[in-house]
């Protein structure tokens, strides 16, 4: 399977809706239960929730580091798909990153009246089990 890496100034850049794309049907190739249970609405939403909160915490990791040394932090966003469906990362991963997402999507998919579906149920128990098990990282 392909890794596909950006480094957080590219995730806020406009290679991030191909690179997203091209991550997302990569995985769906080996995973095609991730996601296909939803029908259009569900899935857009849930996808766009994802991408935007990628899209947020790259702007506060460089926000919070200036720039300097995070934009050469490459994400490797398979392994933001392998999280979501409860995998252990292949690759090397981001924890900093991976928690701050975290953080932006958990808020998005609290909102019940947008995500009471089974999916993003799932995600979110995944993206909660990912944050116990670095309980104590210093982000």
């Amino acid at each position: 399977m392909a890794k596909f890496k950006l480094n957080l100034t590219e995730i806020i850049s406009k290679k991030m809706d191909e690179a997203f794309q091209d991550t997302l049907d990569c995985f769906r190739a080996h995973h095609p239960s991730f996601c296909s249970s939803l029908d259009d609405q569900n899935e857009n939403n849930l996808l766009e929730a994802i991408k935007s909160s990628l899209i947020q915490a790259a702007e506060v990791l460089l926000e919070e580091d200036c720039g300097a040394e995070s934009s050469d932090v490459d994400i490797e966003l398979l392994t933001i798909f392998e999280i979501l469906s409860g995998e252990k990362p292949s690759g090397i991963s981001c924890i900093k990153f991976n928690l701050k997402f975290i953080y932006f999507l958990v808020k998005k998919l609290e909102d019940r009246s947008t995500f009471e579906f089974p999916a993003a149920n799932s995600i979110l128990e995944n993206t909660i089990n990912y944050c116990e098990l670095h309980k104590g990282f210093n982000n």
